[in-house]
C-alpha cells in the first residue's frame, strides 16, 4: 500500500511476486454537493487547491484526481502502455505544469475528448466491483533498485561542504530571532567551508556553497570568484546562481544613472545564470522575478519569446501575485495585450484581497477598452 495518495481511494496489494498486482478498488467517493461537473482538465492540471482545507473546491478536486487515476489505469483501454503513460505524465508534473500537448502525447487525445470519457467513466467508477486484477501493474510502477546503489565513504571535503551548508542555513534561520546564535553559526560555517577549500580547492561544489555563504554575509568581493567558478563548472545551486546574477547586475549598473537601461551584452550576462537557475528543481520563485526585473531594465525591447519565461513562472507559482503583476505589466508595456489580459484575469482569480483584485481588474478593463499601449519594437533573438 502507499503507492497512491489516500484521497485517490486506491490501495495496492501484491500476491506471489511483484509482477502481478491485486488492486483493492472501493467505490469512488464523489462530493454530494456536486452536480456531476468535471473540472476542465486545463484548469485541473494547472494547479491543485490547498488540499489541507475542506472546501467544495478541494473535495471536487480530490474526487477528480481519483477519477483521473482510475480512468488511466482501469478505464476503457486496460493496457500496460496506459499505465506507463500515467507515470510518464506524473514525472512531467514534478517539473512543470502539464500542457494539452503533454496529455495528448501520453494518452493520444486532447482535453475535450478526455473530459467526455471521464464523465462517462465516472458513473462506472462509482459502482465498480471491489477487486480488479491488473497483470504487470506494479512492474510498471517506478521502483528504486537497491542493487544499483553503490555506497562509499564521503570525503572530508564533501563532509565539510554538507556541514558548512547546514551551518549556513542555521545562520540564516537564527538571524532575526537570535543574532548571537546566528553569529556563532556564521563563524562555524566559515571555518568548516574554508577547511573544505583547503582539502579540495578545485571542488566547484564546495566553492559554490562558500561563495553563497560569503555573499549572504555581505562579503561580495570574496564571494564573486567562487560563484563564478561554480557556475562555470555547472555545479552551482539555484540560490548560488541567483546570488551570482545579482552580483553581475550590480556590476553592469556601475556608472549608469538610476533610470539607465542595460545594453544587450549586459542583459545576456545577467540572464545567463538566471536561465540556468530556472531549470533547477524545486523551482525558485525569486529567479523568475529577477528575470522580470532584468527585462524591465533592458535597453532592448523584448519579443514575446523573451517574456515566455515569465509565463512559465506564473504557471509554477500561480498564487505569487507580485510575479503575476510584474509579468502583466511587462507584456502591457511592450504591446502584448493578449497575454497581459490573460495575466490580469489570472491575477483577479488569485489576488489575496479586494484591493489587489481591484488593481488587476483595473488593468484588465484598461486593456480591454483598447486604450493605446504602444507598438512592440522588435528585439534581439531570445537568449535561450
Amino acid at each position: 500500500s502507499g503507492v497512491f495518495p489516500r484521497y485517490v481511494g486506491i490501495q495496492a496489494y501484491t500476491r506471489n511476486h511483484l509482477a502481478t498486482g491485486d488492486i483493492l478498488l472501493p467505490r469512488l467517493p464523489w462530493p454530494a454537493e456536486s452536480d456531476g461537473e468535471i473540472i476542465p482538465l486545463g484548469a485541473f492540471l494547472l494547479r491543485a487547491p490547498e488540499l489541507s482545507q475542506d472546501t467544495k473546491e478541494t473535495r471536487l478536486w480530490r474526487a477528480q484526481a481519483g477519477l483521473l487515476v482510475r480512468w488511466a489505469l482501469f478505464g476503457p483501454e486496460l493496457r500496460a502502455e496506459r499505465t506507463r503513460a500515467l507515470w510518464a505524465l506524473a514525472e512531467v508534473a514534478r517539473h512543470r505544469a502539464i500542457t494539452e500537448e503533454d496529455f495528448r502525447l501520453a494518452f493520444g487525445m486532447g482535453f475535450a475528448e478526455a473530459e467526455q470519457q471521464l464523465a462517462k467513466f465516472r458513473d462506472v467508477a462509482r459502482g465498480e466491483a471491489p477487486w480488479i486484477w491488473i497483470p504487470g501493474l506494479l512492474r510498471d510502477l517506478p521502483q528504486f533498485k537497491f542493487k544499483d546503489l553503490k555506497l562509499r565513504r564521503a570525503t572530508e571535503a564533501e563532509v565539510a561542504r554538507l556541514r558548512g551548508n547546514f551551518e549556513r542555513l542555521e545562520m540564516i534561520r537564527w538571524r532575526a530571532a537570535a543574532p548571537e546564535l546566528s553569529a556563532r553559526y556564521e563563524a562555524a560555517a566559515r571555518r568548516t567551508l574554508k577547511r573544505g577549500l583547503r582539502l579540495a580547492s578545485d571542488d566547484a561544489r564546495v566553492r559554490g556553497v562558500y561563495g553563497l555563504f560569503e555573499y549572504l554575509c555581505g562579503h561580495l568581493n570574496e564571494a564573486r570568484p567562487h560563484l563564478e567558478a561554480a557556475f562555470a563548472a555547472n555545479a552551482a545551486s539555484a540560490p548560488a546562481l541567483l546570488a551570482l546574477a545579482r552580483l553581475r547586475l550590480a556590476d553592469m549598473r556601475i556608472g549608469l544613472p538610476p533610470e539607465g537601461t542595460l545594453p544587450e551584452e549586459a542583459l545576456l550576462r545577467v540572464l545567463d545564470p538566471l536561465f540556468a537557475a530556472k531549470d533547477h528543481r524545486p523551482p525558485v520563485a525569486e529567479v523568475f522575478r529577477l528575470i522580470g526585473e532584468v527585462w524591465a531594465q533592458s535597453r532592448v525591447p523584448p519579443k514575446r519569446e523573451h517574456l515566455a519565461v515569465l509565463l512559465e513562472g506564473v504557471r509554477l507559482f500561480p498564487a505569487d501575485t507580485d510575479q503575476v503583476w510584474q509579468a502583466a505589466e511587462l507584456h502591457r508595456r511592450h504591446g502584448y495585450s493578449v497575454e497581459a489580459i490573460a495575466l490580469a484575469r489570472h491575477g483577479e482569480v488569485h489576488a489575496p484581497d479586494a484591493e489587489a483584485r481591484g488593481r488587476f481588474a483595473g488593468l484588465r478593463r484598461a486593456l480591454e477598452s483598447g486604450q493605446p499601449l504602444g507598438e512592440p519594437t522588435p528585439g534581439p533573438d531570445a537568449p535561450r
